[in-house]
């Protein structure tokens, strides 16, 4: 029997699925976002029949959502860049309603942060720091397993963060952005930001899009954190990207000199960064961050 069911809405993909009191994966839908879909109704249409579409879905506890937008402290959605149509739509109230169980909501890059922190690499240390990149750009910090919201609500939203004196760095750094300008600017006509990749090799200015990117990620995860005493490099086993990273060892090296580099093959990730341990200048034992990327090629 599923105890509890997640649903986790990106910009590209939704994906629903089910664990078990064993916290086992049970069951998992995947659609489009946004494949027919013209209005907030149609949306949440999609979203109530992929729940439907869950074996026992009658029996959850609890329902959990992770949303690429601004969530308040009432579950509201409060700003919605990746999905117009669901900027302040009462998405909890209307689960709450149709499924008969608590919902809870929160931005996605933040529950991503909160399950890497509890279950996964980050889960024996006392605070983790979490970037992602897909379709845009998030991020959460987890302090003993809560997560940080800071004052004002919206600590660790490192799309916010300024990069130069132009642009924030989702502007910068996202799948949407990189695609956007490869296209208008310089008419490259690519689907994915994984074709820009591989153009790179051989178009000029592939690579000049590909070099902004690696420079403000460089900038990016320096003004998160600039002291880094150990980083595990993860990249999928493939000749044109590999070489490309060799950019981020050469960047770390001058922070940490024994930067170990690994290579695997993964279906799952274009590339990652799996993570980064950081302490800051006072070498404190308990302010110690993980910083995990990740570039989902099926995302972007």
């Amino acid at each position: 029997m599923i105890e509890y069911l997640g649903i986790d809405i990106g910009g590209t993909n939704i994906r629903v699925g089910a664990i078990d009191e064993k916290e086992r994966l049970v069951c998992f839908n995947s659609q489009k976002t946004l494949e027919n879909v013209k209005t907030a109704n149609d949306l949440y249409r999609k979203i109530k029949e992929m729940v439907k579409s869950i074996t026992d879905y009658e029996s959850v506890k609890r329902i959990g959502v992770g949303y690429p937008g601004a969530i308040d402290e009432k579950g509201n959605i409060t700003t919605s860049r990746n999905i117009p149509v669901f900027k302040t739509f009462p998405l909890k109230e209307k689960l709450e309603k149709d499924f008969k169980t608590e919902v809870i909501i929160e931005n996605d890059a933040r529950v991503a942060a909160l399950g890497e922190a509890t279950k996964g690499a980050g889960k024996n240390s006392k605070s983790i720091c979490y970037v992602t990149i897909s379709t845009g750009l998030g991020g959460g910090v987890v302090i003993d397993n809560k997560i940080y919201k800071g004052d004002t609500n919206i600590a660790g939203y490192f799309s916010r963060m300024m990069l130069d004196s132009e642009d924030i760095a989702e502007y910068r750094l996202s799948g949407t952005y990189l695609i956007q300008k490869a296209n208008r600017e310089f008419f490259l006509n690519v689907n994915n930001v994984q074709e820009i990749f591989l153009l790179a090799k051989k178009n000029d200015t592939a690579k000049k899009i590909l070099e902004d990117f690696k420079k403000y990620l460089t900038m990016l995860l320096l003004n998160i954190s600039p002291y880094y005493l150990r980083c595990g490099l993860f990249i999928k086993k493939s000749e044109s990207l590999n070489k490309e990273f060799q950019y981020f060892k050469d960047k770390f090296k001058y922070i940490n000199p024994e930067l170990n580099i690994f290579y695997k093959t993964s279906k799952l990730f274009l590339f990652q960064i799996n993570y980064f341990k950081i302490e800051d200048f006072t070498k404190s034992p308990d302010f110690e961050f993980l910083s995990k990327l990740n570039i989902i090629q099926d995302i972007i």
